[in-house]
């Protein structure tokens, strides 16, 4: 017995299904299978006010804020309680990448020109410029604050927030398009092209080489075990410590950008027409939603409720994270 219902209004389209099948073994012993129900990830809020795709979404570490970044070059700061427009700040190029700094007092931007830019929250100042020297893809600020990760053409840099330094240049070796940091700070994952790298931070020398076709996003949990990769339709969840690969998930077909819940126990993610919220001890689907035009960025809110996401025309999207994981 199959119960099926899906509706599509302005090509959204809801699925969700019970299946209670039965199965006839080689050995012709009869079984019963109940398959739970693949829930709906609920909408909560659109917030207009950016022009085109909605590259980079963060929140702050409070929780307070959400920063939106588009390709205009334009970053709004709102109020996650009600979505007031707090401060509009003009970065002037094509943005790709923002990041807020562990105590939330500074908003990291990356562009398309190799520039990064460092403002302070509170006032919408800029207060430092960093030359990548090539497209800025991603970044990432250290958990200690100190430090700032960028990727961009085949390289990471690192830079030293206090003096705007550059500490290190790690050579990827192809195009990369995500940077992120373990949460004690000791290793950084670079992702792209048909690899991922895991690097020693204080000295930079290359821990683990790992294979993934197209990677446009990695993530590492919140206790440091795990890393997720999400590449072409696929995202793999890694074990940090030696490289071993623990699971595949099949998103769809196009590139994949992936975010662990901040406890650890969901896994968010997001291509151009689709978003999904697995749960990562066993690997099941609990929630998806289709959506036309989504762009491949999302982020968890601190307190785990919400996720965010950016689309093509210019819409921040708010969903509700379900209570039941």
């Amino acid at each position: 017995m199959r119960k099926v219902r899906s509706w599509s209004p302005k090509k959204e389209v809801v699925l969700s299904a019970v299946i209670i099948a039965f199965v006839v073994s080689a050995l012709g012993v009869l079984f019963w299978i109940s398959v739970a129900p693949i829930g709906t990830l609920k909408l909560a809020q659109r917030w207009k006010g950016h022009v085109g795709y909605v590259r980079s979404i963060a929140f702050s570490p409070d929780g307070r804020l959400l920063a939106s970044a588009d390709q205009e070059g334009t970053i709004k700061l709102r109020q996650i309680s009600n979505g007031r427009l707090l401060r509009t700040l003009r970065h002037g190029s094509e943005v790709f990448s923002i990041a807020f700094s562990p105590d939330g007092h500074l908003l990291a931007v990356g562009d398309k020109e190799g520039t990064l830019k460092l403002w302070r929250v509170r006032d919408g100042n800029p207060i430092q410029t960093l030359e990548h020297d090539s497209f800025v893809h991603s970044i990432a600020f250290s958990p200690d604050g100190n430090s700032l990760a960028s990727a961009g053409g085949n390289t990471v840099k690192l830079w030293g927030i206090s003096k705007g330094r550059l500490s290190q240049t790690l050579e990827h070796g192809d195009w990369v398009t995500s940077v992120a940091f373990s949460p004690d700070g000791r290793l950084l994952a670079s992702g792209g092209d048909d690899t991922i790298k895991l690097w020693r931070t204080n000295d930079g020398k290359l821990v683990q080489t790992l294979n993934h076709t197209e990677v446009f996003s990695v993530a590492f949990s919140s206790n440091g075990h795990l890393l997720a990769s999400g590449g072409q339709g696929i995202v793999r969840l890694w074990r940090a410590r030696d490289g071993k690969l623990l699971r595949t998930l099949k998103h769809g077909s196009n590139l994949v950008a992936v975010a662990f819940s901040p406890d650890g126990r969901l896994l968010a993610s997001v291509d151009a027409e689709t978003i999904k919220i697995w749960r990562v001890s066993d690997g099941r689907l609990l929630k998806w939603r289709r959506y036309r035009h989504l762009w491949e960025n999302v982020a968890f809110s601190p307190d785990g409720r919400f996720l965010a996401s950016g689309d093509s025309d210019g819409l921040v999207l708010i969903w509700q994270v379900s209570d039941e994981q």
